[in-house]
């Protein structure tokens, strides 16, 4: 069983393993087989309605509130407009190509603060940790309908477990907070 532990985990990080490759930013283009794969930006572009609906477990509260995400183009090749709406609160942000055939984009906040995201055939994924909170944002394209899911933990409340003889230590970080919100796109 231990040895069983011991490859599965070993398989995993040979997989998550890629030769190192000098990274540069792309602007001037979008890799044409990264649009037909993913039917990035084309199906992307527009703007996306619905309802988002927040559990918090911390609070013991469900709320649910309008929202809208809104992908338009821009002037700049490899730039896009990438802008989330909460109860009518813009946040205005730049969706930005920097290694498509790897399906690396970078989401600028414009505030200095700026999030990989990542392109797995029509699945936008980021994952950061900001104050001490962990997160995790999809943005799922399924058929004409988006899925915005935010999966949120705090980066303090880790609960620990294996670590003994070959078995590796396992840390697991309890959901806290949870949204949901799927987008028609108008």
């Amino acid at each position: 069983m231990i040895c069983l532990y011991s490859c599965c985990f070993l398989f995993i990080i040979i997989l998550s393993c890629k030769p190192d490759k000098a990274k540069k930013q792309v602007t001037d283009n979008v890799v044409p087989e990264l649009i037909s794969a993913s039917g990035f930006p084309k199906n992307w572009i527009g703007c996306w309605k619905g309802n988002i609906k927040i559990d918090n477990l911390e609070k013991d509260t469900v709320i649910q509130i309008p929202m809208s995400l809104n992908i338009s183009t821009t002037e700049r090749s490899g730039k896009w407009n990438w802008q989330l709406v909460y109860n009518d609160s813009p946040r205005d942000y730049e969706l930005i190509a920097f290694d498509t055939p790897n399906g690396h984009f970078k989401l600028d906040e414009k505030n200095t603060i700026v999030l990989d995201q990542q392109l797995f055939d029509n699945v936008f994924i980021s994952r950061y940790d900001v104050a001490g909170n962990l997160l995790m944002v999809t943005n799922r394209l399924i058929g004409k309908e988006m899925l915005f899911e935010v999966i949120f933990s705090r980066s303090d409340t880790v609960n620990t477990s294996g670590g003994k003889g070959e078995v590796p230590l396992v840390k697991s970080y309890p959901i806290s907070v949870y949204q949901r919100a799927v987008l028609n796109k108008e």
